[in-house]
């Protein structure tokens, strides 16, 4: 422990000879509100304070205040266009890729004001997907009408699905792997 040198000690005398000693009273508090004793708990004087005391009924939980959440004004505009761009029939989708935010914002702001949102296309519908050359081009030299999906999948370092997807769409002979059992 250190030890109070002879100048730190007189500071602290010339400081008492001035002031005082302070004492604390009993049944005062440090906090900056004062509480009242309601005949069951001790509460405080001042209603906004009154979360301070116990949470929800359990004795020795303390809780903030509520308080409103700070927005910022970037905020507020993003708010606003988005909500603009949700009369102006946009889906969610569209809107959160545009205005670089999440969907669930999207869903948030229109449930706010009260908009019903157009649901988009799923982008599936009624178009497929090109079939990557590269891909094909690996497939078909191990189609031979002999070998089957899982063969070609394994020999073409492709997924099953990818081979059944060629076979579907380019009328591949690959015999079924079950039939051949039977």
């Amino acid at each position: 422990m250190d030890e109070i040198c002879s100048e730190e000690r007189a500071l602290i005398e010339d400081h008492l000879r001035e002031r005082g000693v302070t004492r604390v009273g009993p049944g005062v508090t440090a906090a900056g509100f004062d509480y009242v004793w309601d005949g069951q708990r001790l509460i405080s004087a001042d209603p906004r304070n009154r979360g301070w005391g116990s949470a929800g009924g359990r004795p020795g939980s303390v809780r903030q205040p509520a308080r409103g959440q700070y927005r910022s004004e970037e905020d507020i505009l993003k708010d606003k266009e988005i909500a603009q761009a949700i009369r102006d029939g946009l889906s969610g989708k569209q809107i959160a890729h545009q205005l670089d935010t999440s969907a669930a914002r999207v869903r948030r702001i229109a449930r706010r004001h009260g908009l019903k949102q157009e649901r988009g296309e799923s982008g599936m519908k009624g178009a497929e997907l090109p079939l990557d050359e590269a891909v094909t081009a690996r497939i078909l030299p191990f189609v031979d009408g002999q070998r089957s999906v899982t063969q070609i999948a394994r020999l073409s370092g492709c997924t099953i699905r990818t081979v059944r997807l060629r076979q579907k769409r380019l009328g591949l002979d690959i015999p079924d792997k079950r039939s051949a059992r039977a």
